[in-house]
């Protein structure tokens, strides 16, 4: 039996700060529209059957004019492409269409043929059912069991069936389930968004193929520093029982759970989980994740900085050299380094599905007249922009090129994420581990995951549009996706740590600060902002933290 668990998302589009110029206007009746398929055959069709796509209009040809489909490029559920389906499973249908003014839009689709002899498509059939219950359980289920099962799979056989795109992914999903070789789709992350990321990718570089990111670098100088979670320095019973006192202080008073986790020089000072007293459920432990909002830049800088290491842009790069269709608008196209420093010209976070939208990039091009790079707006879709770049040069999701590029090769589990510039999702012991990476510049244990000559380039820099820049001032320097702390003072105005101390801010106040010349690494996780009672109790934090490392 096959059980399903269905996490669905829905990923608003970025909101403007401004009103929109015509040109922009026109962009987002772009961006809202797209190509469909026919009825009667719709998402779900019969082999053979093969549907016709016409692109839904909502202002479109009013705008633009009547939008012409030049190719539908068909591939199934093995990647090879053919001219129209002629078997059952999934399909990944590619479309390309062109615009009056002969811009070139391009979108995909997933699909599903049923197979040979099935009209009508039953869950049962695709391996899946509704759990039996005990018949001699006294509870409601029981009794009811033939009606709660119909209940349940009413819905579901109508949105397998009736045409809607998520009942076919589904479909797909779980006849893929079935075969062989499950194992090794799953193991490879071949899911909805990685399949179209790879389909892209080979589309766009026919000539001459992907390129992979190589694995970080194995050294033969002395091993750079490790964190080991089951092994902690020896603290003073007082240090540790005082630095506890405040967690649980702060996470009773803002009834917000988090973990924590300190080390100095490799060792782990302090590695906690804290639950308000009052909470309900059970209380959390190390392995609890939660979304840390924009430190996520920080993980993305990073990543960058494993690309800009393998020679695949240099930051000054236009991203018209990973992502072709910006090379006609040399005008509007930012660089790798605006992208990542805020100066892309864009203003949204996750706009269009951020890199979760496998077609994000044609979603900027689509608009790429309104965009000015060099303005400055705090922005996560620049990042994004960034992402769909490492995504089309390697065919690979930036999940799956995280993962491989800095937790596998250390025996971590992977790390949830689906936006550059928020969404991750990593355990204390994770961030932290990235933290101690950037205090040993790019190494970690017998690994090297970038020169220090290109952590060199991930460090924060003045913008060059300031006049009288402040090295205090945490707006003028930004490096990729990461800042200098110089902020957290004692009460005689004394930095409570060296002036080149790397961190991010997080709108659920999840830290995470790395002092390169002390070796202090911090990081929290956690779910929600309390605001005045994290700017009472993080300092106490702080002030604790950097107490204890100078009493060392």
């Amino acid at each position: 039996m096959i059980v399903v668990v269905l996490f669905v998302v829905f990923a608003g589009r970025g909101a403007e700060k401004e009103p929109l110029s015509e040109a922009g206007k026109a962009a987002q009746i772009l961006r809202n529209s797209g190509p469909e398929p026919k009825a009667p055959l719709g998402y779900l069709f019969n082999p053979r059957d093969t549907p016709e796509f016409a692109w839904q209009d909502g202002g479109l040809v009013e705008t633009f004019g009547v939008m012409k489909i030049e190719e539908v490029a068909w591939f199934d559920a093995d990647g090879k492409r053919f001219g129209k389906p002629d078997h059952g499973g999934r399909w990944v249908a590619v479309v390309r269409s062109q615009l009056p003014d002969g811009r070139t839009v391009m979108r995909s689709r997933t699909l599903f043929a049923r197979p040979e002899g099935f009209f009508l498509l039953l869950p049962e059939a695709l391996g899946m059912q509704l759990e039996e219950t005990d018949d001699a359980a006294s509870t409601p289920l029981a009794t009811h069991r033939d009606e709660v099962r119909r209940l349940t799979m009413r819905p579901l056989l109508e949105a397998i069936n009736g045409g809607d795109p998520r009942g076919a992914r589904l479909a797909a999903a779980l006849h893929e389930a079935r075969q062989e070789d499950a194992e090794q789709r799953l193991r490879y992350g071949v899911e909805e968004r990685a399949r179209h990321c790879e389909l892209k990718a080979r589309m766009a570089y026919l000539d001459r193929g992907v390129r992979e990111l190589p694995p970080p670098r194995r050294i033969k100088e002395p091993a750079a520093a490790e964190l080991h979670p089951e092994t902690e320095s020896p603290l003073a019973e007082e240090e540790r029982a005082e630095l506890d006192r405040i967690c649980q202080g702060w996470a009773d008073e803002s009834g917000a759970a988090f973990t924590s986790l300190v080390a100095h020089r490799s060792g782990i000072l302090h590695h906690r989980a804290f639950t308000p007293l009052d909470a309900e459920g059970s209380p959390i432990n190390l392995e609890y994740r939660a979304d840390i909002f924009s430190i996520t830049k920080s993980i993305s800088g990073m990543l960058a900085t494993r690309f800009l290491d393998a020679g695949f842009f240099e930051l000054d790069d236009p991203v018209s050299v990973l992502l072709p269709g910006f090379g006609q608008h040399p005008g509007h196209t930012p660089t790798f380094r605006q992208c990542l420093r805020h100066q892309s010209g864009q203003t949204g976070h996750g706009s269009w599905g951020g890199v979760g939208n496998v077609w994000f990039d044609h979603f900027v091009l689509n608009g790429i007249n309104a965009l000015q790079p060099g303005e400055r707006h705090y922005s996560g879709d620049g990042f994004d922009l960034v992402g769909s770049a490492m995504q089309l040069a390697t065919g690979e999701t930036t999940t799956r090129l995280l993962h491989a590029g800095f937790f596998e090769p250390l025996g971590l589990p992977a790390m949830p994420w689906n936006q550059m510039g928020a969404s991750a999702r990593p355990t204390v012991f994770q961030l932290a581990v990235l933290g101690q990476i950037l205090a040993n510049g790019g190494r970690y244990g017998s690994l090297e995951f970038f020169s220090r000559q290109s952590f060199e380039q991930l460090l924060p820099t003045v913008y060059d549009d300031l006049a009288s820049p402040d090295p205090d001032n945490k707006n003028h320097y930004y490096g990729l996706g990461i800042r200098w702390v110089r902020e957290h003072r004692d009460d005689d105005g004394k930095l409570l740590f060296s002036r080149r101390t790397l961190g991010h801010g997080s709108f659920s106040h999840s830290v995470f600060l790395i002092d390169l010349e002390a070796q202090v690494v911090i990081a929290q996780v956690r779910e929600k902002n309390s605001g005045k009672i994290d700017a009472k109790w993080f300092p106490l934090f702080l002030r604790e933290v950097s107490g204890t490392v100078n009493r060392r």
